[in-house]
């Protein structure tokens, strides 16, 4: 009996480790992963989640940042599903109202201390190093970073609420990533997201 019991212990975390390493194959430095309670899920172009309404934060790749380069991450969330709508691939990011010159909303040293929701404004985000950054890093991949974006947070309406407490029930988040930095919103460099509490 404790044989089997083994035998099939043995099974299943082979398969497990196997999955876990297909993930990982599969994973593109183009992926933006939503993540809470431990539990990752890659988002889609265009897609919508339904979350608890709890701390949850944003994965993606990203490069270091560098005076010449800053390369930053662009995260703009907004509750206007017009304006979301409006956002789309090969559209120049400055005719974007959230992503126009001068929208970067100010942070902390080491980040923000909410998801700022407005509509004309964005979270702009970068690592430099541990004393310089508005992101975690989680690992390097070659010049690639995976950086972590975590959001204990909201803020809207001229107010911060514990996740728990935000007045709320849906928004909307666009990421931007402009790799090749030309200024448009390339596929691979835009995600969109809708966000549903539950």
């Amino acid at each position: 009996m404790k044989k089997g019991y083994l035998f099939l212990l043995g099974i299943v975390f082979l398969s497990s480790c196997d999955a876990t390493k297909k993930m990982q194959e599969t994973t593109s430095i183009q992926d933006v992963f939503l993540v809470q309670n431990d539990k990752i899920r890659k988002v889609k172009e265009n897609d919508e989640l339904t979350i608890t309404k709890a701390p949850f934060s944003m994965q993606f790749y990203g490069k270091r940042y560098n005076e010449n380069h800053p390369n930053p991450i662009k995260v703009a969330a907004i509750l206007d599903k017009d304006v979301f709508d409006q956002v789309h691939i090969r559209m120049l990011a400055e005719d974007v109202p959230n992503f126009a010159p001068a929208t970067g909303l100010a942070g902390m040293n080491l980040g923000y201390d909410a998801l700022y929701i407005n509509p004309y404004g964005h979270h702009y985000l970068f690592y430099k190093n541990e004393e310089d950054r508005r992101l975690v890093l989680l690992q390097e991949k070659g010049e690639n970073l995976k950086l972590e974006f975590e959001i204990p947070a909201i803020f809207v309406d001229g107010k911060r609420y514990e996740v728990a407490d935000a007045p709320i029930e849906k928004f909307y988040m666009v990421v931007f990533i402009d790799r090749n930095m030309d200024g448009i919103m390339d596929k691979g460099e835009l995600t969109k997201l809708a966000i549903n509490w539950h």
